[in-house]
């Protein structure tokens, strides 16, 4: 589709059977929406974007939420504590998230590869322990190297770890879809 601009943040709040949101792989610049008026949500294809702020904490109310792809943004800020029992793909990889990683039975569950690329996250399953025993939310010392994957390009410096990544879930395809009986791509981006 090729997007390009801002998403206004009321733009989903009428759409209260929305299942599906996928915004895969554009160029939308905006802080990501508060979704508490879309209680059917179950798939969010948001990556490949440049969202920034926080991750939502209304995304913890959607109890069928099957997958937040939300990888490949400018997010910042901590990960909220997801353990929704029907979350079976979470992805936030290659963003700006910091801190510890919600001790959650989901989250923990969920391999590091969904969560690489943000150099400021700590705790299980990243290998970097959070730093101060007095405050386990602390993000780690960003001068630290990981132990688990480091490159340098130019220098012919590769180090991997015998741990098994799924390198394959790193990258996503560029099928872009959105998926909805409600919305068309004018009442979302008005300015196309």
């Amino acid at each position: 589709m090729g997007l390009v601009g801002k998403i206004k943040p009321d733009a989903l709040v009428n759409l209260a059977e929305l299942s599906i949101l996928s915004f895969k792989n554009n160029s939308i610049h905006v802080n990501l929406m508060e979704f508490s008026y879309n209680p059917k949500l179950k798939n969010f294809f948001l990556s490949g974007n440049r969202f920034d702020g926080e991750i939502p904490s209304s995304l913890l109310e959607l109890n069928f939420l099957e997958s937040l792809q939300l990888q490949e943004n400018n997010l910042a800020g901590s990960i909220p504590g997801f353990n929704q029992s029907s979350l079976r793909e979470f992805k936030v990889s290659y963003n700006n998230l910091s801190g510890k990683i919600p001790h959650t039975g989901i989250l923990q569950s969920i391999g590091l590869s969904s969560f690489v690329g943000n150099q400021d996250l700590c705790g299980a399953p990243t290998p970097t322990a959070c730093s101060s025993l007095n405050d386990s939310s602390d993000p780690p010392n960003s001068n630290k190297k990981n132990p688990f994957f480091s490159s340098t390009l130019g220098g012919g410096k590769c180090y991997c770890s015998c741990r098994t990544f799924d390198f394959f879930s790193l990258f996503t395809t560029r099928n872009i879809r959105i998926s909805t009986n409600q919305i068309k791509r004018k009442e979302l981006c008005p300015s196309s």
